[in-house]
């Protein structure tokens, strides 16, 4: 008993000799009042490769790098799921750099940024302005309705409208994300075509919208396939052309849907020209936990 009673104690004195002598920190930084939050999004139609990467970027006088690697992939992001820079709120200038020769192709300026916002920071073509969308969401609003007695049922998505019908050529009317969930595991039973939001135009997005989850197992952090599809205004299929640029079909996809968490539908490329086929890219506000 003498040894334990003694182990404690020993123990007890090392824990507090080491609260005593170490500060808890965290390495973060307070984002200042007069600052926006972006993330840039490389949306120009065309074919992938290396040498149409972005290895450079100079937003707001600073410069980006990542030691001798791309920024950003052709219809790929910076900084990554969940961040964001910080600028000066108001107008702020963008350079890009492509391939590892840094050849200048993109100079600009990204305006209309309000101090305390987050935006997605689309740029679709060489030649224009950069669209900046503000994607302000609080966690506490959504966090209180999605709470239920089967834990989350909901999931949200924010779609972007920025699909060309062809080279220097942005797709004209609006467009509307329709989604489907199955509402019934046991029997397959599948809902009726959902709209997500209301059509938007080429450079609009629908603002977050919230969409059910019908968990396959109960009592679990929750996955369900969703599946979409787009119409235009008359209600007829968004027909793309197919990659060997030979026949038309009705655009469709699907994605995984997590309970809880926000995602970017991007619809980019070109819907006739087999170049960059019209489709559907995913960005996670939320990592996987």
């Amino acid at each position: 008993m003498k040894i334990f009673k003694y182990l404690s104690l020993a123990l007890v004195a090392l824990v507090s000799a080491s609260c005593e002598k170490h500060e808890i920190t965290y390495n973060a930084e307070t984002i200042a009042s007069d600052c926006a939050m972006v993330q840039l999004h490389y949306l120009v139609p065309q074919s992938t490769g290396t040498a149409k990467n972005i290895y450079k970027i100079e937003l707001d006088g600073t410069t980006l790098v990542n030691n001798s690697a791309a920024m950003m992939s052709v219809y790929g992001y910076t900084p990554g799921v969940t961040k964001y820079y910080t600028v000066k709120a108001g107008s702020v200038s963008l350079k890009l750099y492509q391939s590892s020769d840094m050849n200048l192709v993109y100079e600009n300026t990204i305006t209309g940024l309000q101090a305390g916002k987050k935006y997605q920071v689309v740029v679709h073509d060489f030649a224009s302005a950069p669209v900046a969308i503000e994607s302000t969401y609080t966690l506490k609003e959504f966090a209180e309705e999605n709470v239920t007695e089967n834990t989350a049922e909901y999931h949200y998505i924010n779609f972007y409208n920025f699909m060309y019908e062809d080279l220097g050529v942005p797709y004209t009317g609006k467009l509307q994300y329709l989604c489907q969930y199955t509402m019934d595991w046991e029997t397959g039973e599948k809902s009726e075509w959902l709209p997500v939001g209301t059509p938007v135009a080429f450079g609009e997005s629908t603002g977050w919208i919230k969409l059910p989850v019908i968990k396959q197992t109960y009592n679990h952090k929750g996955t369900a396939r969703v599946d979409y599809r787009i119409v235009d205004e008359n209600g007829n299929d968004l027909e793309v052309i197919n990659s060997k640029g030979t026949a038309y079909a009705a655009y469709s996809d699907y994605w995984t849907a997590f309970v809880g968490l926000h995602n970017h539908h991007f619809l980019k490329g070109f819907r006739s020209n087999k170049e960059s086929v019209a489709s559907v890219t995913q960005v996670k506000v939320h990592a996987q936990s």
